[in-house]
């Protein structure tokens, strides 16, 4: 099993360099080993910002496994207010796309290019219209993953680059709600995430391709660990990011409802990732059970350091309001 990783321990610093991922990353794998997963391969990334330079991207380059360089829109996101314009950047991409250097990108814009600010239902299309064919016009060739798409515009573009180089991945909740989640009992600030979710329109785009079985689209599924205090607030102060360590069972009633949970979801689940990433896919015997249950949503996930708790996407404490999820997934040991 693979994921990219993108946050550090502490919460506070950004990965900027090789030296602290690789930092990161002996963190994660002794907290895993700990738990006795001793098979996961961590993919990292380090943070384009103004301070990356060329020497970083060669340092990555070099290093015996995969990293790759997550691209925020300054200010629109948890942790982005250290961000950089990818089209501010343009000397660092190309560079990347020489040494074949991965570039994931959280594709929003908050504002238009004339200084005006955009509502949340527009941020995607605008920045998939209006500044990734510059991105893509100086760097035909660099390697891109959009990251958690949610509109029919970004599935075309993937779609359009038969080329292979183009990819995204697509978070559980955005194949199966619309903007409709946040007046859910269930949802509403445990729902609210970057990017929003969109139109109904949006998400039938983004389910048929996700169930499809295209190479190019991969399971990722953003999730945010966020404690109840940072979202229990008024809907704008919530923290952005859906808790979903239920993502599997999600994902799985997708492709159940699209009469696709076969060949398919083992294709967008274990190996699309790791053919694009480069690396092995799972072994055959390393497997999840699907079964049918009342409710598949998990109960809270307690952080007793911090006398909170992390609240799944989906729960309420009455079992009969709860997000209806009818899959559940558990390992096969």
């Amino acid at each position: 099993m693979s994921w990219p990783c993108q946050i550090p321990a502490d919460g506070t610093n950004h990965i900027y360099t090789l030296a602290d991922a690789k930092h990161y990353r002996k963190e994660v794998l002794a907290i895993l080993a700990d738990a006795g997963i001793t098979t996961t391969n961590i993919v990292m990334t380090i943070y384009l910002s103004p301070e990356t330079t060329v020497e970083m991207i060669e340092e990555i380059a070099d290093y015996e496994f995969p990293v790759a360089v997550k691209a925020y829109p300054p200010n629109a996101t948890t942790g982005s207010g250290e961000a950089v314009s990818l089209l501010d950047r343009i000397d660092i991409l190309k560079v990347m796309a020489r040494l074949g250097v991965r570039l994931l990108i959280h594709g929003e814009s908050t504002h238009d290019l004339d200084g005006n600010q955009l509502a949340h239902k527009d941020r995607e299309g605008y920045f998939y219209t209006h500044v990734y064919p510059k991105i893509r016009k100086e760097v035909p060739d660099l390697l891109i993953c959009l990251e958690h798409i949610t509109t029919a515009i970004a599935v075309g573009i993937v779609k359009a680059d038969t080329s292979g180089r183009t990819v995204c991945t697509i978070t559980p909740q955005h194949g199966l709600f619309d903007v409709s989640v946040f007046d859910e009992v269930w949802g509403g600030v445990h729902a609210r995430c970057m990017p929003y979710p969109k139109t109904k329109l949006d998400v039938i785009a983004v389910r048929t391709f996700m169930t499809s079985g295209d190479p190019r689209v991969i399971l990722g599924t953003d999730c945010a660990p966020h404690v109840e205090s940072a979202k229990n607030k008024p809907f704008e102060e919530a923290a952005c990011g859906c808790y979903t360590p239920h993502a599997m069972a999600m994902y799985a009633q997708i492709f159940y409802e699209c009469n696709a949970l076969d060949s398919r979801f083992v294709r967008f689940a274990c190996t699309n990732g790791p053919d694009w990433w480069g690396l092995d896919c799972p072994e055959w015997d390393d497997t999840i059970e699907l079964r049918a249950v009342a409710n598949g949503v998990p109960e809270p996930t307690p952080v007793p350091e911090l006398n909170e708790v992390v609240i799944p996407l989906g729960w309420t404490l009455d079992p009969a309001t709860r997000m209806p999820l009818h899959i559940e997934t558990v390992p096969s040991i």
